[in-house]
């Protein structure tokens, strides 16, 4: 058999198909680019936007977290504010909740004060608080009365409303009484120029107009004796107690930095509750602004509730509101050291 005559053995491809084959097996390299690009592109894209998702839930949830904190700062700050300027500013109160205005990484809080004089509100200025989501906060404006710590805290715009000031009665030769007196100190001859000034306006003032009166005792007074010598026509609004050890106490006690008992409501009305149940409520509401307050004004606190508790309640002076008629009385009254008179306004058409 001729060798050349032999076919092709079963299972090896013609040449033809071999050809096909290496045709159909070609790499197309720009499709392949492409493909990876795009495929690239997709990774990327939902990479990013999972970053990018994952940061938002991370500052969304930062974010709540914070204001959150914010908050419950705000309405700390709110609880005992309230509490702390009936406390230590005279015949005062700040209304409404405070405005909060967020302020990354931290917050302010303003109130508006008043001092009720009858029944109507006069105007006392305003204060700005400003904290942290860790507390913190400071007065951010002069008037700040968050620390009681400085020696007086008024308020921003408080020329709108006269100080009331109260003169301590110290013993004669006691620590911090200036020349051996109370009566011979500095503050003492202010003050009295102060009273003789109260005395002029009310002179002046027609006697139906309502005024408001800041007046210190030459001695300490329990409650019964301060009702016994008021007028029967004026209204007790606030009463400042000591709360100093005997020779240890400031010669004048500036707008801001006294203890004292707020006898009426925010509204100027009388207080529903009796004198005296105001009275033994004075430590539990110390112990209640030191829970809240920052350290300086706690200790403070803590310190006038011990002393209330450990010699009992006296007065060294008091406002009070009413017709100027009766407002008069007072100052005649022996035992009346000094006095400042805060706003004259009459009365509601």
């Amino acid at each position: 058999m001729n060798a050349n005559s032999n076919t092709t053995p079963a299972g090896t491809p013609f040449l033809d198909d071999q050809t096909e084959e290496t045709e159909d097996l070609h790499f197309d390299e720009k499709a392949f680019v492409r493909s990876a690009r795009a495929k690239s592109t997709r990774r990327t894209v939902a990479l990013a936007t999972s970053v990018v998702l994952g940061a938002l839930v991370l500052l969304s949830g930062a974010w709540v977290a914070w204001n959150a904190s914010i908050q419950a700062q705000s309405n700390r700050i709110s609880s005992y504010q309230y509490e702390l300027v009936a406390l230590s500013q005279p015949n005062t109160f700040i209304s409404g909740t405070g405005l909060t205005d967020m302020r990354f990484p931290g917050a302010r809080n303003t109130y508006t004060a008043y001092r009720p004089v009858g029944r109507r509100p006069m105007p006392r200025g305003d204060v700005t608080i400003a904290f942290d989501v860790w507390g913190g906060e400071v007065a951010a404006t002069e008037g700040g009365f968050m620390s009681w710590q400085s020696p007086s805290r008024g308020f921003s715009g408080a020329e709108m409303a006269p100080a009331l000031q109260f003169l301590y009665p110290l013993e004669t030769g006691a620590a911090g009484s200036g020349s051996g007196s109370v009566a011979d100190s500095l503050e003492a001859q202010q003050l009295a120029v102060w009273t003789k000034v109260a005395r002029d306006r009310m002179d002046a003032a027609p006697a139906s107009a309502t005024a408001e009166l800041a007046v210190s005792f030459k001695t300490r007074k329990t409650l019964s004796e301060v009702e016994a010598l008021l007028p029967k026509g004026l209204i007790l609004n606030w009463g400042v107690v000591d709360v100093w050890a005997p020779g240890q106490g400031p010669v004048t006690t500036m707008d801001g930095s006294m203890v004292g008992i707020t006898f009426v409501g925010p509204d100027g009305a009388v207080d529903p509750l009796p004198r005296a149940q105001l009275e033994k409520d004075l430590v539990d509401d110390l112990r209640f602004v030191a829970e809240n307050a920052p350290r300086g004004t706690a200790d403070r606190c803590v310190r006038s509730a011990n002393f209330i508790k450990k010699h009992g309640v006296s007065y060294f002076g008091v406002v009070v509101t009413g017709p100027v008629s009766e407002v008069r009385k007072l100052l005649d009254f022996g035992d009346v050291s000094s006095a400042t008179l805060g706003f004259v306004v009459e009365p509601w058409e």
